[in-house]
Formats: structure tokens, C-alpha cells, sequence
């Protein structure tokens, strides 16, 4: 196999290589330039950083005060706020219904009712009693003009 028309192609396009590398700088500084004009004062200062790196730098050019320019356009970002730190503690009427809750007897947790009325835990306090009062007997009432007999033998 030949090996020299492969050597003798890769050393033609070796300028073009170097050609491309020389229009490094100029785009980038345009593309900037427009960038800062329309505003995109984030997108200005990458195109100017990167055109930094061009092996195609003028000596005289104006990259860093072009570069401090957009920097003092872009607002500085806002600080986190910060959690507090400081603990919650439970209120007196939530404290309260952590002791009633599981109560069995609703006269119990009428007393969390009795205290907070309008409090937090109210209706599910309401629930609570109303899931512990003990169902009302079933009673048949006779249509008017009759008396009820309850089954049985007779």
C-alpha cells in the first residue's frame, strides 16, 4: 500500500487548518459586540471570554474592558434567604390535642373543645366526640293511630 498520496493530502489540508484557527477571534468579538448591544449581557461576556482563547489575538484589542463592561451590567444574583433556624415549638392547644386525641372518653376531648373552640385540632375534635358517643338505641316508632308491640310470642 502507498502510503504517500495519504501524507501528501493530510499536508494540503494542514493550512486549512491553520486558516480556520485564524478566524478564531473576530467572530467571537462580533458576536459579543451584538450580544451586548441587545442586552444579552451573560451571552456578551462568554463570546468575549472564549474569544480570549483565540490563537488569533490582536495585540491591541479591548477584551478586558469590554469583559469588566458586561460584567457590570449582568445584576448580581440574589442571596438565599436562609431557613430559621430558630425551633417551632407546639402551641399550648396543639399540645393539648396530643393528649385528648386517642382519648376514649369524649368528655375528655370536649375539654380540648372547651379551651379552643375555634382552635386548629376543633373539628377533628368534633369528629373524636361524635365517634365516641355511643349510638342512640334503635327505637320503632308506631304510625300515627296505632300502638307498637314489640315481636315476640303471644
Amino acid at each position: 500500500m502507498n502510503r504517500y498520496p495519504l501524507l501528501a493530502s493530510l499536508l494540503l489540508l494542514l493550512p486549512l487548518a491553520a486558516m480556520a484557527q485564524d478566524d478564531c477571534y473576530k467572530p467571537l468579538y462580533d458576536k459579543g459586540l451584538a450580544a451586548y448591544n441587545a442586552g444579552r449581557y451573560s451571552e456578551a461576556l462568554k463570546k468575549w471570554e472564549a474569544a480570549k482563547t483565540c490563537p488569533d489575538v490582536p495585540a491591541a484589542q479591548d477584551l478586558d474592558s469590554r469583559i469588566r463592561q458586561a460584567r457590570a451590567k449582568i445584576p448580581a444574583p440574589k442571596p438565599a434567604s436562609k431557613p430559621s433556624t430558630k425551633p417551632t415549638t407546639p402551641s399550648a392547644g396543639d399540645q393539648l390535642w396530643d393528649i385528648v386525641k386517642d382519648s376514649q372518653d369524649p368528655k375528655t376531648v370536649q375539654k380540648y373543645l372547651d379551651q379552643y373552640p375555634g382552635g386548629r385540632h376543633a373539628a377533628a375534635a368534633r369528629q373524636r366526640i361524635r365517634e365516641l358517643q355511643p349510638a342512640a338505641p334503635a327505637t320503632q316508632q308506631a304510625p300515627a293511630g296505632f300502638a307498637f308491640v314489640p315481636g315476640g310470642t303471644f
